[in-house]
């Protein structure tokens, strides 16, 4: 009897490890209403990590502005943050929508497509995964123009880059997130 209670006590405590992936993001969860907000969280980091996370940012800011065209502002860049802050910001930006909505958000992950069967309507995602790689957060995009997949999409699994101003929108009844307006880079 003990041996029964004890695997069952094992496998419970496998499932958490399992499980706790996803849960352990939601005690970091950190909401950035603009850039300063960026830059005080990395600040504060900064004690965390044996490399400044600001120096990071800084280093990665002047290797995108060379190929980024200044005309693009973009609200929130989420291509100049660690991996674990990618992740942390893509969750809050699904699970407050409001927050973000009508901003520039610039990202990188792998593209994947999915096709409704039941409507014919083909979407587009750019696949967050998170620092262990275990848990992947996606953020669905519309290109600008008119656009013919898979011809003027980027192949499966690829990665890609998108800047897209952030909106939702209702469908039975739930309400979705995507980058309307987005631009591969």
């Amino acid at each position: 009897m003990r041996a029964k209670a004890a695997f069952f006590l094992l496998c419970i405590a496998i499932f958490f490890l399992f499980v706790g992936c996803e849960s352990n993001h939601i005690d970091q969860k950190t909401s950035f209403s603009s850039n300063n907000d960026v830059s005080t969280i990395l600040k504060n980091a900064e004690s965390e990590t044996p490399q400044s996370s600001e120096t990071m940012v800084e280093d990665k800011e002047k290797n995108t502005e060379a190929s980024q065209p200044s005309n693009d502002a973009v609200d929130i860049d989420l291509t100049a943050l660690s991996d674990t802050m990618v992740y942390s910001e893509v969750y809050n930006i699904v699970v407050s929508p409001d927050t973000y909505r009508g901003k520039t958000i610039k990202i990188q992950g792998l593209f994947n497509s999915y096709g409704d069967d039941k409507t014919g309507k083909q979407y587009f995602y750019c696949l967050i995964p998170d620092a262990t790689a275990c848990c992947t957060k996606g953020i669905e995009f519309q290109l600008s123009g008119s656009n013919t997949y898979p011809d003027d999409y980027p192949k499966e699994g690829s990665q890609i880059t998108i800047v897209g101003t952030f909106d939702t929108y209702e469908y039975n009844d739930f309400q979705f997130s995507y980058l309307r307006e987005a631009k591969l880079v």
